[in-house]
């Protein structure tokens, strides 16, 4: 659990750093981050209510894994097609990563005492995400104004 608080920690600092050679704010990105991290928030929501239970064991879950692996894909090839967006993407792979390790640990089960240190973890990497977009967005404004 420290090495993914640390890796939470690195990604935010990748993720913070201010490149003028960074591409414009894409909409489809932004969006796309929000509805994730809603996605992921509903999830630990459920999780942390059901956890010991029948309802909360990982067979019953597969198929968010399964969404969260497309959906993260998309987003990563969406930024991707965006020359000089390598900021992004260093915001979205520990995500990934993280998707992948939450599965790993919700096979061996998870305690309602665990859920808050993952919601945490999630939470400052999509916020990392979406900041940067939204500093994107600042900046495409403040070049159309100088215009």
């Amino acid at each position: 659990m420290k090495r993914i608080i640390i890796i939470a920690f690195l990604a935010l600092l990748t993720c913070a750093c201010n490149d003028p050679f960074m591409p414009g704010y894409d909409a489809q990105i932004d969006h796309r981050g929000n509805a994730l991290q809603n996605k992921v928030n509903r999830f630990l929501n459920d999780l942390q209510r059901t956890a010991g239970t029948p309802a909360a064991a990982y067979v019953n879950h597969k198929r968010f894994y399964s969404e969260m692996r497309t959906e993260l894909k998309g987003l990563r090839d969406a930024a991707a097609k965006l020359p000089r967006n390598e900021a992004t993407l260093n915001c979205i792979a520990p995500i990934e990563e993280n998707v992948i390790q939450l599965e790993a640990l919700h096979r061996t089960g998870i305690t309602a005492a665990e859920v808050p240190v993952l919601r945490t973890i999630f939470e400052t990497q999509f916020q990392a995400l979406l900041h940067l977009e939204d500093a994107k967005l600042r900046g495409k404004r403040k070049k159309d104004v100088a215009r």
